[in-house]
C-alpha cells in the first residue's frame, strides 16, 4: 500500500477481555475463538474491514481497521458487527462474553495469566524471560491505540510535536480502570499507573514516557531507538526484540508503516465512546498542526518531564484533575492559569465543534471523512458525569464487594453489546 500523507490515514485498535459469562473471570480461549471463526489458529484474521488479532495474553482479542482510509461511520459499523460476531461465538460455544474497560477488576495476573503460545511466541517468550510478563502491566490491560499517518521527516516532526502536547489530556476523557485486584486503586487510571512503572529494569525502553522532542527521524533513531537497542542487547543477544516496536513511550512512531501510534487511551464501555474520544483527539491534533494557537516552535518548548507531571495528575484524578501549567494550556488557546480537566475539555469541545458547525482551522485536508455523527454528545456525557472510571466508582463505592463489582461490570458488558453509554 502507498505511504499516506499527514492526516490522510487513521487507524484504531480495540482490545477486549474474554470472560466467563457467569463469573466474569478471565478465560484464556482466544486461540479457540479464532479457530472457530476461520478454521485454524492464526495471529491475524484479515479477510474483512475490521480484522482480529491475538495479543500477549490469551484472554485478550484485538480488533482494528485494516484500511486506514475507512471513514469513522463505517469503522464503527464494522467494529460493532465483529463484536456481535465474537459474542455470538463466545456465548454459544464457550459460555463466555467480551468485557470492556481497561483492567479486569479482580484478576490476579500471577495466577490467571496465560501467554499466547503460537505464532510470534519467540517474541513473547523473550519478553517474559527478560521482564516476567505476569504482572498487570503485561496481561491485564486493554487499550485503544490511535494511529496517525505521516510521510517523511517534516510531517513526522510536526505530528510528533503536536501529539506530545495532547498526551497528558487523554486520561481526563479515557480513564476506565479504577479497580485492581478487587480494590479501589490509588489512581482512576490504574492501567496507566502500572504502565508508568512497566519498564524499570531497562528504563531506556520507555524513557520519560512522554517522548523526547526531536527535529528529525534521524535524531529520533539516534537519541531514542539506538540507546534502547543497546540497553537491551545484553539481555537479548539474539536481537529478537531490537525493533522499533520495543519502544514503550506513550506515543511511538512505526516508521515501517508511516504512522505514529498513541498508547495512552483506556478502552471504553462501547465503541461509540471510543470513536468519539478518538474524534476529539484527532481534531485537537489537527488544530495543533495548523498552529491554531501556538507556533510549532512554541509547541516544542514543553519538556518531557513537565508533560509527564501533568499526565500523572490526569492518571490520578481523570476529569477532576486541576491543571495550573499555563505554558501547556496556552498551546490550546486557554488563557486561564488554573482549570479542571472537565472544564478544559468543555472549552476545547467548544472550539472543535461549536454550535455554528465551524471549527477552528485545521492544517490537513480531510481525505478520510469522519462523517456526520454527533461525537460531541458522547464527550458531553464525560464532561457531565466524569470519565468511565469515575462513573464506575460512583456506582460501586470505594470498597465494593465482589458481588457489587460483578454487577457493575456485567452492566459494562451489556453496554458493549448494545452500543450504549454507561451511566452511574
Amino acid at each position: 500500500m502507498r505511504v499516506l500523507s499527514l492526516g490522510e490515514g487513521f487507524g484504531l485498535e480495540f482490545e477486549y477481555m474474554v470472560v466467563d459469562k457467569e463469573s466474569l473471570d478471565v478465560r484464556p480461549i482466544v486461540d479457540k475463538l479464532i479457530a472457530l471463526e476461520v478454521g485454524e489458529i492464526v495471529n491475524e484474521v484479515e479477510d474483512r474491514d475490521i480484522g482480529w488479532s491475538n495479543e500477549l495474553a490469551l484472554h485478550i482479542v484485538e480488533l482494528k481497521n485494516l484500511d486506514p482510509l475507512l471513514p469513522f461511520p463505517r469503522l464503527l459499523t464494522g467494529v460493532k458487527a465483529e463484536i456481535t460476531q465474537i459474542n455470538h461465538h463466545l456465548e454459544n460455544h464457550f459460555q463466555c462474553q467480551l468485557l470492556p474497560s481497561a483492567m479486569h477488576p479482580w484478576m490476579i495476573p500471577e495466577k490467571d495469566s496465560h501467554l499466547w503460545p503460537y505464532g510470534n511466541q519467540h517474541i513473547y517468550q523473550a519478553y517474559n524471560r527478560i521482564f516476567g510478563c505476569s504482572g498487570h502491566g503485561w496481561t491485564n490491560l486493554q487499550s485503544v491505540h490511535l494511529n496517525f499517518s505521516f510521510s517523511g521527516g517534516e510531517e513526522f516532526r510536526r505530528l510528533h510535536r503536536a501529539i506530545r502536547l495532547i498526551l497528558p489530556l487523554i486520561p481526563v476523557l479515557a480513564a476506565s480502570s479504577p479497580y485492581c485486584e478487587g480494590r479501589r486503586g490509588t489512581d482512576l487510571d490504574m492501567r496507566l499507573h502500572v504502565y508508568l512503572n512497566n519498564q524499570k529494569r531497562i528504563p531506556e525502553i520507555s524513557g520519560p514516557l512522554i517522548p523526547e522532542d526531536v527535529d528529525s527521524i534521524e535524531e529520533y533513531e539516534k537519541r531514542i531507538l539506538q540507546p534502547m537497542y543497546q540497553a537491551i542487547a545484553p539481555f537479548d543477544p539474539q536481537g529478537i526484540l531490537q525493533h522499533e516496536w520495543l519502544n514503550s513511550r506513550a506515543a511511538i512512531p512505526k516508521f515501517k508503516y508511516g504512522c505514529l501510534e498513541i498508547r495512552l487511551m483506556d478502552i471504553q464501555e462501547c465503541p461509540e465512546q471510543d470513536i468519539a474520544i478518538a474524534w476529539f483527539f484527532r481534531s485537537l491534533v489537527e488544530c495543533l498542526l495548523a498552529q491554531s494557537w501556538t507556533s510549532e516552535e512554541e509547541q516544542a518548548l514543553m519538556g518531557s518531564l513537565e508533560l509527564k507531571n501533568i499526565l500523572t495528575q490526569s492518571v490520578r484524578e481523570a476529569s477532576g484533575a486541576i491543571f495550573h501549567e499555563d505554558e501547556w494550556l496556552k498551546n490550546f488557546g486557554v488563557k486561564t492559569k488554573s482549570i479542571s480537566g472537565r472544564e478544559l475539555v468543555q472549552e476545547l469541545l467548544g472550539k472543535l465543534a461549536p454550535s455554528s458547525g465551524q471549527s477552528v482551522k485545521t492544517s490537513v485536508k480531510n481525505k478520510n471523512p469522519i462523517g456526520e455523527m454527533d461525537y460531541s454528545r458522547a464527550i458531553q456525557t464525560i464532561i457531565k458525569e466524569g470519565s468511565l472510571a469515575e462513573r464506575i466508582v460512583k456506582s460501586t463505592g470505594l470498597n465494593p464487594s465482589r458481588s457489587a463489582l460483578k454487577g457493575v461490570y456485567q452492566e459494562l458488558a451489556n453496554c458493549l453489546k448494545r452500543g450504549k453509554s454507561f451511566h452511574a
